[in-house]
């Protein structure tokens, strides 16, 4: 009885082959500068963009950045009013407990 089921089970297999499973389709990789193309899209068709490369943090890869001038001066506001508040407060988190 096992040799029948053995043989049936075996005929059955074998009977079809399995259609090979689809491959999935493989989207282009992002642009290298996808910052500064998203950067540069955003910007008025008047506007002058400067361009640098930025290591990105804890990587030894680097970025391609594009910002205009009044975005550059906007970061190094808000990078000095952040200075300033915790230099004036004497601590960077409130609230928690100082070790």
């Amino acid at each position: 009885m096992h040799a029948a089921l053995m043989a049936i089970v075996l005929l059955a297999a074998a009977g079809e082959p399995a259609a090979p499973a689809p491959t999935p389709a493989r989207e282009p990789p992002p642009p290298a500068n996808l910052a500064a193309s998203a950067e540069a899209q955003q910007a008025k068709p008047g506007d002058k963009l400067i361009c640098k490369t930025e290591q990105i943090t804890g990587t030894l890869f680097t970025k391609k950045v594009c910002r205009t001038p009044a975005e550059i001066e906007e970061l190094r506001k808000n990078g000095r009013e952040q200075t300033s508040d915790i230099q004036t407060r004497g601590d960077m988190f409130p609230g928690l407990p100082k070790f």
